[in-house]
């Protein structure tokens, strides 16, 4: 219908566009909720809310183990990586689950391995601190929901990947 990938973007209606859209927008909505945690971790923030009742996004994310993978705080990095989640949903054309079905399966590995991230994440807050962040919980549920919003690509994918060896 549109010849330009851009036009694609911008005008088509496919369910498949639409999903896709959804699958940026919420990548692009982790990546802020990880901005905020990352400026609260490296000092320029100097309080997270909330700090009431089973909720302590301070406790959570002011802990040693927010900084234990590269010496690095975790909102800064798990920025990094939902930008990379939303360039794997954004790249390519409107069918290219049937004309590049790796890049859907690409996307759909690296929202496999966010959301496993994401539930071992909230679980191992749960188990360390007798605490939940709601920020944590607002990026588990974007993600599965991502993950979810994925399903039908990655199903139409699937059946042609074996075409493309």
């Amino acid at each position: 219908m549109f010849n330009s990938l851009s036009k694609q973007w911008r005008h088509g209606a496919s369910k498949s566009l639409q999903h896709r859209r959804a699958i940026v927008g919420l990548s692009i909505l982790s990546t802020s909720v990880l901005g905020l945690i990352g400026l609260y971790q490296v000092g320029i923030l100097k309080h997270l809310p909330p700090r009431t009742g089973r909720f302590s996004a301070e406790r959570v994310h002011g802990s040693d183990e927010a900084f234990a993978i590269l010496a690095t705080p975790d909102g800064i990095l798990g920025m990094i990586s939902y930008s990379i989640t939303a360039a794997a949903a954004s790249v390519g054309s409107a069918e290219r689950f049937a004309t590049a079905p790796s890049l859907s399966a690409l996307m759909g590995v690296k929202l496999v391995a966010d959301s496993a991230f994401a539930i071992r994440l909230g679980c191992k807050e749960w188990s360390l601190w007798r605490t939940l962040s709601p920020w944590s919980l607002l990026l588990t549920a974007s993600t599965l929901t991502s993950l979810a919003l994925a399903v039908p690509e990655l199903l139409a994918a699937s059946r042609r990947l074996p075409e493309h060896r």
